[in-house]
C-alpha cells in the first residue's frame, strides 16, 4: 500500500467511526448509464451488502450533468479507498467527492 493510501486511511479512521453510512459523490455527465455502472463497482466490493444503498441524483440546471450521492454502510476505511478507486474509472466521471 502506498504511502498516500495510508494517509487516506488514517485521516478517514480519525475523521469516522466504522462501521458507517458513508456518502459518495459524483458528479458526471448526465448518462442513464452511470448509475448502474457505480452501483456495479459497489457490488464487486461488497457482494454481500445487508442494506441497499440510498441514492438521490439531481440533473444540472442545463441538464448536461448530474450529481450523485450514493450512502451505504462501509465496513472500514479501506473499503472507501477501493471504491474511490473504482469510481474514478466510471466513463462521464467529471469529479468525485
Amino acid at each position: 500500500m502506498t504511502d498516500e493510501k495510508q494517509e487516506l486511511i488514517k485521516k478517514l479512521e480519525a475523521l469516522h467511526s466504522f462501521p458507517c453510512d458513508y456518502p459518495f459523490k459524483l458528479i458526471t455527465l448526465n448518462a442513464p448509464e452511470v448509475l448502474p455502472a457505480a452501483l456495479r463497482e459497489i457490488s464487486m466490493v461488497l457482494p454481500d451488502l445487508e442494506v441497499e444503498p440510498t441514492v438521490t441524483r439531481r440533473e444540472s440546471e442545463r441538464g448536461k450533468h448530474q450529481s450523485i450521492t450514493i450512502t451505504i454502510m462501509i465496513p472500514s476505511a479501506h473499503i472507501v479507498v477501493q471504491l474511490y478507486e473504482r469510481f474514478r474509472t466510471l466513463d462521464g466521471l467529471h469529479m468525485l467527492l
